[in-house]
């Protein structure tokens, strides 16, 4: 899911990587179609408004994980995309289950810095949680470069200002940094990125989602209230993810 080891040393190199070669043990072993058609949906309604209508355009996914993102690429018929990943159980269930359009890498920014101005959109989906405070901009940048004139950036992460973030993020510890809307803005201004929008996601997929849909926005209504007094400021993303929009 993550693409980490460029950013550590030799010997954290050995043990994180018996982490994402093992990363999906207990998490999506099992290829769950249902699961998968929600997730479709999500992301039609959340990052498939931001893809180009060119069915050609140059796509890449950092971190791929269970390979969502890809699949939606697949079933809506882009068919210039590639998904990147370290962990080689990630690599091996999304080959298998849902496209061969992936590489497994041992160094991420190599590739990057071999790709400059190569692709119309680079999609990081909760990745960027991962990476290191102290490397995060270099890897940001080395993305910006990789991209077209007119490219995008699409990101979802973890909300800081969403009040159950903390509880969902503990269940994995490999998160290493989370952000607020002011701090994704931050990062991405110093690394290059002029136009930068940010917003909530939405959950209206199934009858679940428009039931949590609803009963989120009633609660963060007045948490959206407090928040605003205490922090005299109305940039405040209450979903468990944000997602960002970014470009030169």
């Amino acid at each position: 899911m993550i693409l980490l080891k460029v950013f550590i040393s030799p010997v954290e190199v050995v043990l994180m990587t018996k982490v994402w070669d093992q990363y999906t043990v207990g998490r999506y072993e099992l290829f769950d179609k249902k699961q998968t058609t929600l997730e479709l949906k999500y992301i039609k309604l959340n990052q498939g408004k931001y893809l180009p209508g060119d069915k050609r355009s140059k796509i890449l996914e950092i971190g791929f994980g269970r390979g969502s993102f890809l699949a939606y690429l697949k079933t809506e018929g882009y068919t210039n995309y590639l998904g990147i990943e370290i962990g080689k159980s990630q690599f091996n269930f999304v080959k298998k289950n849902i496209t061969s359009r992936v590489k497994l890498l041992t160094n991420t920014l190599d590739f990057l810095r071999k790709h400059k101005h190569t692709y119309d959109v680079i999609f990081l989906g909760e990745v960027i949680a991962h990476l290191p405070k102290n490397k995060v901009i270099a890897y940001l940048t080395a993305i910006r470069q990789s991209l077209t004139a007119q490219g995008i950036l699409l990101i979802k992460t973890p909300s800081i200002t969403n009040p159950f973030c903390l509880r969902s993020v503990s269940n994995d510890f490999t998160y290493t940094t989370l952000y607020s809307y002011e701090s994704i803005k931050q990062i991405l201004s110093l690394a290059g990125f002029n136009k930068i929008l940010i917003e909530e996601e939405t959950f209206k997929v199934g009858l679940k989602g428009y039931v949590y849909q609803g009963i989120l926005s009633t609660f963060n209504f007045f948490l959206r209230l407090i928040l605003i007094l205490h922090n005299r400021t109305n940039n405040l993303i209450l979903t468990k993810m944000m997602l960002i929009k970014a470009s030169v």
